[in-house]
């Protein structure tokens, strides 16, 4: 090596430097997605929602995207941050969120039941994507359902690696709680407390949506003694009276109506369970009123299939 060739080496090893260094603090600079969602897509959107005329009064929910569509199961991280996003955003002034069954929410039975919380005017959902060379790309957008169509304006993006335990997540598939008791995501005969909640506040605004009269009953449980699901109907009694919806009564002359949950079978062991309202007397002027749940009942079905084989 000649010596103008060597005093020429500290110099293209500076230039290098030089040109890769921004590069490398950049990088290091960029937020991971859990922290941008904290601090660039929170703020980002309680602004939007509680100072944009479009979103004044309506009502929105959280959800993650697939294709473009609500996903009612999706990676346990896309599902992570929606909720980190939910949790932050729920309680800004200004800002309607309706009612999620995530993990952070109280449940139906220790709220007032709210009825307007159930009328979404818009989803807004995270959806994650894969942008090659090890990187993905997290999308924010607003869907208006009435219109069916975007919202212009109201979108955020990040793009990077994911740690390994972010990885993790992303590969792992969970189901949206939020659509709990849908033909998607049903119940589980484990979540009885979660059923009579939700049964609850759904027969619960049927019942103040009508305005015959107030409904005093009584408890039918018969269809439920042969089944996993034996003492929901009294689960949502509980909630209803608690909630001062109806009122309870074990005196038949005294009540005007009863009570009673079925399942019916749908396919292998899913079911949609329902609670009734009926009045006693076929000429009554209140109205029979109902709700209705799916819910696996595995055990239900092989008591059915075991008695059709005998």
């Amino acid at each position: 090596m000649t010596t103008k060739t060597k005093n020429l080496a500290p110099a293209i090893l500076l230039l290098i430097a030089s040109l890769t260094m921004p590069l490398s603090v950049a990088a290091a600079r960029k937020p991971g997605v859990h922290a941008w969602v904290q601090s660039d897509l929170t703020p980002f959107v309680i602004e939007q929602l509680a100072t944009h005329p479009r979103f004044k009064g309506q009502l929105v929910r959280f959800v993650v995207f697939e294709d473009g569509n609500p996903a009612p199961r999706s990676n346990a991280l896309a599902l992570s941050l929606r909720d980190q996003l939910a949790d932050a955003v729920i309680d800004a002034p200004g800002v309607r969120v309706g009612w999620l069954n995530t993990s952070s929410d109280k449940p139906r039975s220790q709220e007032p039941i709210d009825c307007t919380r159930d009328t979404v005017h818009y989803f807004i959902g995270l959806e994650i994507s894969d942008a090659g060379n090890g990187n993905y790309k997290v999308d924010l957008r607003a869907l208006d359902l009435e219109e069916r169509s975007w919202v212009a304006g109201f979108s955020r993006s990040w793009k990077g690696s994911f740690s390994h335990s972010e990885y993790r997540t992303y590969r792992h598939i969970e189901r949206d709680k939020s659509f709990l008791g849908q033909r998607t995501v049903p119940f589980r005969v484990t979540q009885p407390d979660l059923l009579a909640a939700y049964l609850a506040h759904e027969l619960g605004c049927a019942i103040l949506r009508q305005q015959s009269g107030e409904y005093r009953v009584t408890l039918d449980n018969d269809d439920e003694k042969s089944s996993s699901l034996d003492g929901i109907v009294e689960l949502v009694s509980n909630n209803l009276s608690g909630q001062q919806v109806l009122k309870i009564t074990t005196d038949n002359d005294r009540a005007n109506a009863v009570l009673k949950g079925k399942a019916h079978h749908i396919d292998n062991d899913l079911y949609q369970y329902w609670v009734i309202v009926a009045p006693a007397d076929a000429f009554s002027e209140l109205p029979t009123v109902s709700a209705s749940a799916y819910v696996h009942l595995p055990d239900l079905n092989a008591s059915l299939s075991k008695f059709q084989t005998q």
